[in-house]
């Protein structure tokens, strides 16, 4: 993996800022790099790039929306892993340590950086960021990767458990079932288990089928 290939979003209002952050960034090699001057462009590049982003670079202040409602936003809605960088002028030792107390599935507080700050370990600093969430990213990967392989057996298992029930069934009596055949059923089975399986979502649908 080539970090510096990785998305990095820098958020501030303050077109100086941005320019310099992005500049420094290119300058040391970074390929991918996307500004917002605020809250609400942050969430519409986000919205349109997706899982490119892995590290955000965030103002506090802004006008529309503030660097803390994103961070509040991102806990709520956003569904990939990503780095946090908060970079103010203006914050105080309890936002600070609020921001780095965070505990989330997604969203990974990084640093806390008080504007002005030296350049001369920051591009290092990001890259070491986007360095752990791709790690986070492999590992919330192969975590529900485990997760639907364990589903699918519990599918598995309990669709068996009915196959036995309409074997039983047919063994009791002749008529329609037999005529219409075991394989018809089967299928109406499973196809109708796959359609709760997509409508209901994972969740629902294993809590539904294991009531």
């Amino acid at each position: 993996m080539n970090s510096k290939d990785k998305g990095v979003l820098i958020v501030d209002d303050d077109a100086n800022m941005r320019r310099i952050l992005q500049e420094s960034l290119s300058g040391d090699g970074f390929t991918n790099v996307h500004t917002a001057e605020d809250g609400l462009e942050c969430l519409s590049v986000l919205e349109l790039l997706g899982d490119e982003i892995y590290v955000i670079l965030l103002d506090l202040r802004m006008p529309r929306m503030d660097g803390a409602e994103v961070v509040e936003s991102l806990l709520n809605l956003h569904k990939h892993v990503v780095g946090v960088v908060i970079i103010t002028g203006y914050g105080g030792k309890e936002s600070r340590e609020k921001f780095l107390s965070l505990h989330d599935r997604c969203v990974v507080p990084i640093d806390y950086l008080q504007k002005p700050f030296q350049l001369s370990p920051f591009a290092e600093n990001v890259e070491n960021a986007i360095k752990l969430i791709h790690k986070k990213r492999i590992y919330q990967n192969s975590q529900a990767h485990n997760i639907i392989l364990a589903s699918l057996g519990t599918v598995k298992s309990q669709i068996t458990t009915i196959e036995g029930k309409i074997d039983t069934l047919m063994s009791w009596r002749k008529g329609f079932l037999a005529e219409v055949g075991m394989e018809v059923i089967k299928i109406v089975l499973i196809a109708a288990l796959v359609l709760a399986f997509i409508l209901l979502g994972l969740d629902d649908f294993l809590a539904r089928l294991l009531k």
